[in-house]
């Protein structure tokens, strides 16, 4: 299940998000790049993980912002699964937490 930015949250399939992609293709969204800020912050229990990205997002060539992901990983027959992903975008009122920025090469030191 994926939980876009917009409040309240609703999931939705990726069969849903794609076609809304799609219809955003079709009219408003001509270009739309997505590149990791450094390395994610990944937490291992066992057979669940949790990982934090901080993204920059480019749409139409000149719209550049930034957000978080966060995904919720199950390991099953030795493979490593995305289960759920949610996500929202930096603003005037909600800025991207310093740890999060201070993401090098290999990412930060695990909590």
């Amino acid at each position: 299940m994926l939980y876009p930015a917009s409040r309240p949250p609703k999931s939705q399939t990726v069969d849903a998000f794609v076609q809304r992609m799609k219809g955003l293709a079709a009219t408003s969204l001509s270009t739309f790049r997505e590149a990791a800020v450094g390395d994610p912050i990944v937490h291992v229990f066992g057979n669940i993980a949790v990982a934090v990205a901080v993204c920059e997002i480019v749409e139409n060539n000149v719209e550049a912002n930034r957000g978080v992901e966060m995904t919720l990983l199950v390991k099953s027959d030795g493979a490593w699964r995305i289960v759920a992903q949610a996500w929202d975008t930096e603003g005037a009122m909600r800025a991207i937490p310093e740890e999060l920025l201070r993401a090098g090469p290999n990412g930060p030191a695990p909590v």
